[in-house]
């Protein structure tokens, strides 16, 4: 964790270059603004067909550790609407959704 999944409306999907680098500037934001490992970082992008609402959908969820603070996840909600806004060009709707280790069952 963190698990980063971007909801982008198919008629909005950027070319394969800027999400290869909405990739990893997003990677980075994980990396040094969470400290996550990069080995737990996943990232992956879904074409949707929009029903209501923004057309740029960006959900988060990641395990709750104290230095991920309410400002914390403020500031790395900025940057990550901030390098969405510049690689699509559109205002994402972005949800963070933190959990405790103990609610946590994982494999692989």
């Amino acid at each position: 964790m963190p698990n980063v999944t971007f909801y982008i409306s198919q008629g909005n999907m950027p070319a394969d270059e800027a999400l290869v680098a909405l990739t990893e500037y997003c990677a980075g934001l994980c990396t040094t603004i969470l400290q996550a490992a990069p080995k737990n970082v996943h990232i992956v992008h879904i074409a949707v067909r929009p029903g209501r609402g923004h057309l740029v959908f960006v959900e988060i969820r990641y395990r709750r550790e104290p230095h991920r603070t309410a400002a914390v996840m403020d500031r790395f909600m900025k940057e990550l609407e901030d390098a969405v806004r510049g690689s699509i060009g559109l205002a994402a709707r972005i949800r963070c959704f933190g959990y405790d280790a103990s609610n946590i069952y994982a494999r692989n």
